[in-house]
Formats: structure tokens, C-alpha cells, sequence
């Protein structure tokens, strides 16, 4: 099961976050306002990573009623 964390795209760990997310800035989906970034894990990836102690931990059918509460993209500068 995949694991999801919704991150603030300012966060300072945002790009050590990225390297051990199956998600890389180009191919992330970020908020609408370009606020929060969607990071996904691999599925076999069980670490507790401190980057994300902060923040609320997603699996497969939680992250979508999340996102769908809101408007994402897939590119923070898509018109």
C-alpha cells in the first residue's frame, strides 16, 4: 500500500523529502495556490522519515477524498 503526505512547498526539507519520494518536482501534483505539495512513497518503503514527522500520513483511498477537496494540478505553473 502506497503512502501519501500532503507537504507545505516551502517546507526546508522539501528537497531531501524528494529523494526518497517516488514524486520528483516536475512530476508532483501541487495545489491549486501552490501551497502543499501531494509526496508519494514506494509502496515497500516502511521508514519513518523525520522530514515528514509533521505532517499527516495518507494511504491509497484516504489520499484521494483529501485531494478532491481541494484543486491540484500536476504543475504548480499550469495555467
Amino acid at each position: 500500500m502506497n503512502r501519501y503526505y500532503i507537504v507545505n512547498s516551502n517546507d526546508e526539507n522539501l528537497d531531501k523529502i524528494f529523494t526518497f519520494a517516488v514524486t520528483n518536482p516536475t512530476s508532483a501534483r501541487y495545489s491549486l495556490d501552490g501551497s502543499k505539495v501531494l509526496i508519494k512513497l514506494k509502496s515497500c518503503d516502511k521508514c519513518i522519515y523525520d522530514e515528514l514527522s509533521n505532517y499527516t500520513e495518507y494511504v491509497d483511498g484516504e489520499i484521494h477524498s483529501e485531494i478532491e477537496s481541494d484543486s491540484w494540478r500536476i504543475n504548480p505553473y499550469e495555467v
